[in-house]
């Protein structure tokens, strides 16, 4: 399952309006009388192993030009670290002109819950905000 976050949009508000609608999907199997594999340790069965777990792949837009100057490697390796993903976008995939904007998303699937995916995009997309701010400083500094 796969949903984007819009620049500038509510996070908690877009994942409170996937649930109920998961729940929607699950109550109208349930009523046909059958139901999602699921599993006690490793979440809901997919035909995919990579998805075991919740499946849910969540990403956002953002605009990070100190991090495009820095080098996009650069800001793979730091979303790595975080266990998030990043890829570049092109003006066709954003549907914008704008300059310097990547798709973040969550790298971990496996065993992790809903809430623990979206509050692992929420504290690193901080941490890779405010280093791009640090780093839009440092090239200003230096272009000087």
């Amino acid at each position: 399952m796969a949903f984007k976050f819009i620049l500038g949009s509510d996070i908690n508000g877009v994942f409170s309006r996937l649930v109920k609608a998961v729940k929607g999907i699950e109550c109208f199997v349930e009523e046909k009388g059958k139901s999602f594999m699921l599993d006690d340790r490793l979440g809901y069965i997919h035909s995919c192993p990579t998805n075991l777990g919740t499946g849910m792949r969540a990403s956002l837009y953002i605009c990070l030009p100190g991090w495009a100057k820095c080098g996009f490697s650069e800001l793979q390796n730091r979303c790595a670290e975080l266990s998030l993903q990043c890829r570049e976008l092109t003006n066709e995939e954003s549907g914008s002109d704008l300059e310097n904007v990547f798709d973040i998303s969550n790298r971990n699937r496996l065993g992790f819950s809903e809430v623990e995916i979206i509050q692992n995009i929420i504290e690193g997309i901080n941490n890779i905000y405010k280093e791009d701010l640090e780093l839009q400083t440092k090239y200003e500094t230096n272009d000087e």
